[in-house]
C-alpha cells in the first residue's frame, strides 16, 4: 500500500508485552521515564542496571523507551537494584503527576 508504513511483528514474552510508544497509558509512560531518571540519577548505564537486576539490557531498553509494559516482578527486580521499593517507585510517579 502508498504511504502506510510496514508493521512491525515483535515477540510479546513473559517478561513483558510489546506495544507502541504512542499507545502507552500514561501509567507506564510515567514508569519509563521514572525508572530512567533513577538510574540516570545513580550514574548507572542500563547494562550495569540490567546485571544488578538480573534482566536484559534490552528488556531494560524496551522498557525505557516504552517498548514494553514490564510485568510487576521486573519492575520489582528494577526496583531492588536501584534501592527502591515498589511503593517508593510508585510514590515518586504519583507525586510528579
Amino acid at each position: 500500500m502508498a504511504g502506510s508504513r510496514p508493521v512491525q511483528r515483535q515477540r510479546s514474552g513473559a517478561r513483558g508485552k510489546a506495544l507502541s510508544p504512542a499507545h502507552a497509558s500514561p501509567v507506564c509512560c510515567a514508569l519509563a521515564e521514572e525508572l530512567r531518571a533513577q538510574r540516570e540519577a545513580r550514574h548507572l548505564s542500563r547494562y550495569a542496571l540490567a546485571k544488578q537486576a538480573r534482566i536484559s539490557r534490552e528488556m531494560l531498553a524496551r522498557v525505557e523507551r516504552q517498548l514494553s509494559i514490564p510485568t510487576v516482578d521486573l519492575v520489582d527486580r528494577i526496583c531492588a537494584a536501584l534501592g527502591l521499593t515498589l511503593l517508593g517507585l510508585f510514590f515518586k510517579i504519583s507525586r510528579r503527576r
